[in-house]
């Protein structure tokens, strides 16, 4: 019994702290305070000396998005690599070696209607300080989201 008890007490303590580190976020973000998403574990290339911003540092969700349909598409976005993926200002292409994802504006494709990409969900969020720091501007994103293709509904 005296086993059972020391066990259950040292849950008790676990649970606390966990509880404790929850609120402590919650905090934070009530404050503002942005959590950032964990990079992807096969990117290893570092970022410090790169031009650019990651997808999810360039845009936001359209006010109409519902929460649900939001953390649907935050997960794909996730799960598929795009959140996390550097948004190059000016189109160069990175060395094939490196071990990241990046995205740039292509002008050779025929535009998608809106309803069928990621623009009916997102929309530039690059204020003119951003834009001025990175090079990376609200058309640029703008285009970039309007080439990726995303239906839903569909589970494309």
């Amino acid at each position: 019994l005296a086993a059972e008890r020391a066990t259950a007490e040292q849950r008790d303590r676990e649970l606390a702290l966990e509880l404790q580190e929850i609120e402590a976020e919650q905090s934070e973000l009530r404050r503002g305070a942005q959590r950032l998403p964990p990079p992807p574990q096969w990117r290893k290339a570092t970022r410090e000396d790169r031009s650019g911003l990651p997808l999810w540092r360039t845009c936001d969700f359209r006010p109409d998005v519902p929460a649900d349909l939001r953390a649907g598409l935050e997960a794909a976005l996730d799960a598929s690599g795009l959140l996390d993926a550097w948004v190059l200002p000016d189109g160069t292409l990175i060395d094939p070696a490196t071990e990241d994802a990046f995205l740039v504006s292509g002008s050779n494709s025929a535009p998608l209607p809106l309803e069928r990409t990621l623009a009916r969900w997102l929309a530039p969020a690059v204020d003119a300080q951003q834009a001025a720091a990175t090079g990376v501007a609200p058309a640029l994103i703008e285009r970039i989201l309007g080439a990726i293709g995303g239906e839903p509904e569909s589970g494309t």
